[in-house]
């Protein structure tokens, strides 16, 4: 495997839980599943599908994801991907996506 887990990703993670800081969805995201929703109902076609890579407590932003109009959800997560870098987990998420469409 080529992933590697970072001792500075595990006490990151740590310290989310520790000290209670509070994440959550990034606002240019709830903006696309909006407009996602908002094509998918004008042309009748297609689903929309929210996609999250993040620890387990990151499952409540997919609960957001479907309230907001998303057909489905998926989350991915596996400790490796706590040490990647934002290219690795976009390379990730568009392999995802390759496979869904």
């Amino acid at each position: 495997s080529n992933c590697r887990i970072e001792k500075g990703a595990i006490k990151a993670i740590y310290w989310y839980r520790e000290y209670g800081i509070h994440h959550i969805i990034n606002p240019y995201d709830i903006v696309a599943i909006e407009e996602a929703v908002r094509i998918k109902r004008a042309s009748n076609k297609g689903q929309v599908i929210a996609i999250c890579l993040g620890p387990p407590e990151a499952k409540k932003w997919l609960r957001d994801c479907l309230a907001i109009g998303a057909d489905s959800g998926l989350f991915l997560w596996d400790i490796a991907f706590g040490g990647l870098d934002s290219y690795a987990k976009a390379i990730i998420l568009t392999k995802i996506s390759d496979v869904l469409s």
